[in-house]
């Protein structure tokens, strides 16, 4: 049978990011195919797949260690700066995942301060993975990092347990921090 796109553009952006590096690997040739010819395809899916990675990697051994497994975020950072960008679609498909990773969409994961340490960890290493070595992150979602930093990750850092620590898996939500810090700009 055919691939119906528009149902399998969301698992294979989870795939990407939560399952094995071989599976990633093979969802990334999958979604490079469908980036190339149907780049709105991937901006429309992008936060339903963020969500599904996001339900998959939650409560894993991997959290705050992901940032280290660089092929997690290989495929979706080259389909981010390559057709999308080419589409004009990179701040759309960047804002959609800060939305659904800051919480401000409908579908947002939380809203307010994010209480579930394993969600937060697991939003912040995954905000980070995707805007690592993009070439600028467009000035309209600086205000969501802002935001995110807020309300996700410097209240992870209130906890005594994290503050007292760098072990991992928190040492990763650190480096986030002064990361999404740096981006913008302390807004």
């Amino acid at each position: 049978g055919a691939l119906n796109i528009a149902q399998a553009t969301a698992p294979l952006i989870a795939a990407c990011l939560a399952r094995s590096p071989a599976a990633s690997s093979r969802a990334g040739v999958v979604l490079t195919s469908i980036a190339s010819s149907a780049p709105h395809q991937i901006v429309v899916a992008f936060g339903q797949g963020l969500r599904l990675a996001l339900d998959q990697l939650t409560g894993s051994e991997h959290l705050g260690e992901l940032l280290r497994e660089e092929w997690r975020f290989t495929d979706l950072r080259e389909i981010l700066r390559g057709p999308l960008a080419e589409a004009g679609l990179l701040e759309a498909a960047v804002d959609e995942a800060l939305l659904l990773l800051c919480g401000a969409g409908a579908g947002g994961v939380h809203s307010g301060p994010c209480a579930d340490r394993g969600v937060a960890t697991c939003l912040a290493e995954l905000s980070l993975g995707l805007l690592a070595e993009l070439d600028g992150v467009p000035r309209q979602v600086l205000p969501h990092l802002g935001q995110f930093r807020r309300e996700v990750v410097a209240p992870l850092l209130q906890e005594p347990s994290i503050a007292g620590s760098l072990a991992l898996p928190h040492s990763g939500v650190l480096v986030v921090l002064v990361t999404l810090e740096m981006l913008s700009g302390g807004q």
